[in-house]
């Protein structure tokens, strides 16, 4: 699965580079990424959903440290669509996206023992029985931490 964009942050929460937009960079980012603040500030990782400048998406936010001394932070991320395409193949379900630019978060935890329900502005169709392990595997696959401590920054 490929990541949406890599991004590299400067211990003042300014933009270092974008790979996925170079030209764009040190712009302060203090106000509108929750994630990066974190992390320069504890010096550990995060990771959940999260809506930036752009879009919504998984972000997986790191502190980056050279010969022990904390040089900023870098993040990976796969955008929402990504996440529900691979999330529909692996569960044999249907994610449909009713308002791209929503800052509404998907929480897993609601998909238990569902059958055509509505969540939000995302609808799972197909009762299947393998929705009672997504959480595990959701967990495992893309969070570093349970899925009841996801938070939704905007």
């Amino acid at each position: 699965m490929a990541f949406t964009q890599i991004h590299f942050h400067l211990p003042n929460n300014h933009s270092f580079l974008r790979l996925h937009k170079p030209n764009i960079y040190n712009d302060d980012l203090t106000n509108s990424r929750y994630s990066v603040n974190y992390v320069n500030k504890y010096k550990k990782k995060i990771s959940g959903l999260e809506m930036g400048n752009i879009f919504l998406g998984f972000r997986y936010v790191y502190p980056l440290f050279e010969h022990g001394k904390y040089i900023g932070s870098v993040e990976t991320s796969l955008g929402i669509e990504a996440f529900t395409n691979r999330l529909e193949k692996l569960y044999n379900i249907k994610v449909k996206n009713e308002n791209k630019l929503s800052h509404k978060i998907v929480t897993f935890l609601q998909l238990k023992n569902i059958e055509n329900k509505n969540i939000g502005y995302f609808v799972i169709y197909k009762k299947n029985n393998k929705l009672e392990k997504i959480e595990e595997e959701v967990t495992k696959e893309y969070f570093a931490f349970n899925l009841i401590n996801i938070l939704v920054f905007y």
